[in-house]
């Protein structure tokens, strides 16, 4: 028998062609692995479509301000606009801000952290002084228009000691883009600084991967308010550390998934230092056949004595077809701790829904204001009561359409 010689060919690594390996960040994300259920940290999220996806990076300019303003009007708020990873200078007022375009020197085993801070093509560095407060919130629009597009995002934000800010973050794509927005956004809150941040998440079919990494200081202040209303696949993970006395964290979120959409919140909470306090507060209302994963975990380490957390999910189902997947988490190794953790589940209310036919409010009517007041505990905590306004009435019209 004559042998022939055979030439294995090995197949590509998913995005491995947007990465050098002549950099660490490049050689770092080439020995990661492909996240897969297998891995419980992404148990509830299948990523095989991602995984196939053929996509390029793509700098185009067809998002204008009228583009956003359909999305949420925000008058007189500081712009800044990314469109498929770059920055729109025509659109964008950058008054105290700096473009982001240094590689991060930190290594993460985070597959699509790696990947970003491996490729990313822009970003921010926002710094606000000590002692000062910005006088209106800035506006970051991360927007994609293209439907075989990738943004890799790197954003950098600090608050100074004393400062106070609130960034409105954006993130947009076409209603028939189909591309992928994968950003990273790493956070600094100094001493008694206060940061509020709100991400507005309409996404059409794309599919975004977002990772915040926050380290919140003495006497410092941390809010976020995630608001996912649109997308094919939406996967939030956001992770706060607790670093110092009096550190303080709120993680709020109302997800809206409908058609077949899946949305998957995961945060990770880790007291570090001694009397530090933590509240997460998150909602979903899913209908159709959507499916939603809510995974937190509060970690109490043995030094953070006096600590208190508290951690609620709760979920509205107005399809039998929904699926809603929730696994709150505490990791306590402290003894003087007051933490408590919940979730819910379950149709909606019918003796509620009773009443209000009961005083002559049509059937559809009646669960769309019960379910916007089940919203509202969370948008109303929005410190921008003007945002908080526009949120709700994009929370309604998401209901009602479905």
């Amino acid at each position: 028998m004559e042998l022939t010689q055979t030439t294995i060919v090995a197949k590509p690594l998913p995005f491995a062609d947007f990465v050098s390996p002549e950099s660490k960040q490049g050689q770092n994300f080439l020995n990661l692995s492909f996240p897969t259920t297998r891995n419980e940290y992404w148990k509830y999220t299948r990523l095989g479509k991602l995984k196939t996806a053929k996509l390029k990076v793509s700098q185009t300019s067809n998002i204008t301000v009228e583009t956003i303003n359909n999305i949420v009007a925000i008058d007189g708020y500081q712009l800044v606009v990314f469109e498929n990873g770059f920055l729109r200078n025509d659109l964008s007022d950058l008054t105290g801000i700096e473009e982001n375009k240094m590689l991060s020197n930190k290594l993460s085993n985070e597959y699509f952290t790696a990947l970003s801070d491996a490729s990313f093509t822009s970003g921010i560095n926002l710094k606000v002084k000590a002692n000062t407060a910005l006088t209106k919130p800035l506006l970051l629009v991360n927007s994609s228009s293209d439907s075989e597009s990738i943004s890799n995002i790197n954003h950098n934000i600090t608050t100074q000691q004393g400062s106070e800010a609130m960034v409105c973050m954006l993130d947009l794509a076409a209603a028939d883009g189909s591309g992928f927005l994968n950003s990273v956004t790493r956070i600094n809150a100094e001493s008694s600084s206060n940061l509020e941040v709100v991400n507005l998440q309409v996404l059409g079919k794309a599919t975004a991967i977002q990772n915040i990494y926050v380290d919140v200081a003495e006497d410092a202040s941390f809010k976020h308010f995630g608001f996912s209303l649109i997308g094919q696949l939406t996967r939030n993970n956001i992770n706060v550390n607790l670093n110092k006395t009096g550190a303080y964290a709120e993680l709020n979120g109302v997800y809206v998934p409908s058609s077949s959409h899946h949305i998957d919140n995961h945060t990770y909470i880790d007291h570090i230092a001694p009397n530090c306090n933590s509240s997460e507060l998150y909602r979903g209302i899913l209908s159709n056949t959507a499916t939603g994963v809510f995974n937190g975990k509060v970690m109490v380490r043995q030094a953070a004595q006096k600590t208190n957390a508290f951690q609620a999910n709760n979920n509205i189902l107005l399809s039998d077809k929904a699926t809603m997947n929730s696994k709150p988490e505490l990791e306590i190794y402290a003894d003087d701790v007051k933490c408590s953790h919940g979730s819910t589940t379950g149709q909606m209310d019918k003796d509620a829904l009773f009443y209000l036919q009961a005083r002559g409010i049509k059937k559809t009517a009646a669960v769309k204001l019960l379910v916007t007041a089940f919203a509202d505990d969370v948008v109303s905590r929005v410190s921008d009561e003007h945002l908080a306004e526009l949120i709700n009435a994009m929370i309604e019209k998401q209901i009602s359409e479905n």
